[in-house]
């Protein structure tokens, strides 16, 4: 029996405002489809409804989750995005009128629910979400952040970090004993989130902030769509994920953007960062574009099925159903008058293509890395002593002394690998299409392992 055969799950997903004025919360959107698609990569795009923003209305919801229902599994994940105070409070709250949440939850009655929220606006605490399982209203619940603060979102990421945390966890959790549906244990999803959520804070922002994700359950263990590693259809060898990955630089003075009248920052602050991302956001509003156009011509992907984000603090994105693309502009810390672009592509519907060579003309300046993390422990320690017994086979090896990370050169070769506990990157000395970056992953790294 499959996972899609046991689980099913809806995703809402709403950055309006919460009145008729003001902007939509960045990256709730994107969020949802993120969510959606990494749902749908674990139980099958059947399995899995999306709402966006004005579909997220209680009609819509009932009649979505009545359909799901009708699959006759034992049990779903609910994921909320944005605006989740008031929708939570729908449920626990006094309300005689149902909201989406309470809608979609009164048509999963039965099953065993987990509940995902991630508030952008507002905040659901602990105690929330004790009152929920407490209630018997679902069997579990994990909050992005649990002191009630609200959760944080960043261009680094593209994102907010907890959705991030939790598709990686859809990957990567491996199931538990005891349930009579795919379940993994609370505490570990629990320590999992947290680890990776304040991961991605502090190479997202400056120290000193913190989130704290909570996961209540009923009975100890959750219900998820815990995949063992293996929802990506594999690359072979012990590598699940793939992403590929360029930093590139460039005068500030360069863009057409830039008139000569303009000055070109000296330092990197608050305001110079406004500037430049304010400046170049339609320079990569307009790379993103066309991106887009390049995937709708060779990937006949409809409309419905492809999400472009603008830059938002010079963060921007597009998402369709092979991989989702992110790029990031600002100031270049080391030389304020360059603008550093950071971009990144993952997220693979089917690995394979990648091999194919499917996607290199998508992006003919190539990448200069490819990334993927181990599955599994991996001994940052035991890979030094390994190397350094390799002879010939390193040119260079460099680590400190906690043995935290190693990065080493290859004989013989342009490529230098960097190996961390969380994941490993071999970077070439010039841009390579993404074929020929797995195809060396492949050759310098699976096979000599």
């Amino acid at each position: 029996m499959s996972l899609a055969d046991e689980l099913i799950a809806v995703v809402l997903a709403d950055g309006r405002p919460a009145g008729r004025k003001g902007s939509r919360t960045p990256f709730v959107a994107s969020d949802g489809e993120a969510l959606g698609k990494a749902l749908a990569e674990v139980l099958g795009k059947d399995a899995v409804a999306v709402l966006i923003d004005e579909r997220v209305d209680t009609s819509t919801a009932r009649r979505t989750a009545r359909g799901l229902a009708r699959r006759g599994c034992g049990a779903a994940v609910v994921a909320v995005v944005g605006r989740p105070a008031e929708t939570v409070g729908d449920v626990t709250g006094t309300s005689r009128r149902a909201g989406p949440l309470r809608a979609t939850l009164a048509e999963l009655d039965g099953l065993a629910v987990t509940l995902l929220v991630d508030p952008r606006e507002g905040s659901v605490d602990a105690s929330s979400a004790e009152e929920l399982v407490r209630g018997g209203a679902v069997e579990a619940v994990a909050v992005a952040d649990s002191d009630g603060d609200g959760s944080q979102f960043s261009g680094v990421v593209g994102g907010g970090l907890f959705v991030a945390a939790v598709r990686s966890a859809f990957v990567a959790s491996e199931p538990t004993a005891g349930a009579f549906f795919p379940a993994v244990d609370a505490g570990r999803l629990e320590e999992t989130l947290s680890r990776d959520v304040n991961r991605m804070l502090r190479e997202s922002f400056a120290a000193g902030r913190r989130q704290r994700p909570r996961v209540v359950s009923a009975a100890g263990f959750v219900p998820w769509p815990a995949a063992g590693g293996a929802a990506n259809g594999g690359t072979g060898g012990r590598f699940v994920e793939i992403a590929f990955e360029s930093v590139s630089r460039r005068p500030l003075r360069s863009y057409r953007q830039i008139s000569k009248a303009d000055r070109v920052p000296a330092a990197v602050t608050a305001s110079s960062t406004r500037f430049v991302q304010g400046r170049i956001g339609p320079a990569v509003a307009d790379d993103l574009e066309a991106l887009a156009g390049r995937i709708r011509k060779a990937l006949a992907v409809r409309r419905g099925e492809l999400t472009v984000q603008p830059p938002v603090d010079g963060a921007g994105s597009v998402i369709c159903p092979d991989f989702e693309y992110r790029v990031e502009v600002g100031p270049d810390p080391d030389a304020p008058a360059d603008v550093l672009t950071r971009e990144r592509v993952d997220r693979f519907e089917t690995p394979a293509a990648i091999q194919e060579g499917r996607y290199d003309t998508l992006f003919p300046d190539g990448f200069e890395a490819v990334v993927s993390p181990p599955r599994g422990a991996l001994s940052v320690a035991a890979v030094i002593d390994r190397l350094e017994s390799a002879g010939g086979e390193v040119r260079r090896i460099d680590y400190p002394s906690d043995a935290s990370r190693v990065r080493l050169e290859l004989a013989g070769t342009v490529w230098s690998v960097e190996v961390s506990p969380e994941a490993v990157r071999l970077e070439a000395a010039s841009r390579r299409s993404p074929s020929e970056l797995l195809a060396k992953f492949h050759t310098l790294l699976t096979d000599r392992h």
